[in-house]
């Protein structure tokens, strides 16, 4: 119990001393993570990251803590790193969160989105009907997440944006193996066009309830698909 109580404590610290280069350390493990480059349940080996990565140990490790924080890593004390399995029981369970959070930050986020972050919204939209035309799964995931970065963003309060894409950084996995078996894309890309319409018109009841269907209407694909 101490030893995960210090892991705890160290995530903070960790995050407080992250450069340029250490955030960006931190999103190519990620990245790998969610692309299945470092398969689900597969032993992480840092010595094989320091190398492909070009990156100091302690700075891998300290990667690994903080992505341990976001549910992608799991560290063992005494047998180092594995990266998280898919279990779509836990899928269900944090779709269970999502379903309250996501539709109290699109209230949120419907009053107080700026037309930048509007025009964000349209272009992500935009790239992503184009690659789901072109079958291109990681862009489809990778604008995706970045949607509902943006929507998370646009409610200006910190703390919803820290746990809501703490949620999605996981479960993004779960959609990028749906997509890759063939569940359809399109759907998804829609129903964010429907979000931000719901945005664009400042309809706080509007985006919650859009929202809200996004997340049941995901659930019940992705466990059709898997």
């Amino acid at each position: 119990m101490a030893e995960a109580v210090s892991a705890e404590r160290k995530v903070p610290q960790a995050r407080r001393r992250m450069s340029r280069r250490s955030k960006d350390l931190v999103q190519s493990v990620r990245s790998m993570i969610v692309s299945f480059e470092l398969p689900p349940g597969s032993v992480v080996s840092e010595g094989q990251l320091v190398r492909q990565l070009g990156a100091g140990r302690t700075p891998v490790r300290e990667a690994l803590l903080i992505l341990a924080h976001e549910y992608l890593v799991k560290q063992v004390p005494g047998m180092g790193s594995t990266i998280a399995g898919l279990d779509i029981e836990e899928y269900a369970l944090i779709t269970e969160l999502q379903e309250g959070l996501e539709p109290f930050a699109a209230r949120l986020a419907a009053e107080r989105i700026t037309e930048d972050e509007l025009q964000e919204l349209d272009s992500i939209i935009t790239r992503a009907r184009l690659a789901a035309e072109a079958g291109d799964v990681n862009q489809v995931v990778q604008l995706n997440l970045r949607f509902h970065e943006t929507v998370l963003t646009a409610t200006q309060n910190k703390y919803i944006v820290d746990t809501g894409m703490r949620l999605n950084r996981y479960i993004i996995r779960f959609w990028h193996f749906a997509f890759a078996r063939g569940m359809p894309m399109l759907p998804a890309i829609e129903e964010n066009a429907r979000i931000a319409e719901a945005l664009r018109r400042h309809d706080p009841a509007e985006a919650e309830r859009v929202v809200f269907a996004h997340w049941a209407d995901a659930l019940s694909r992705l466990w059709g698909a898997v």
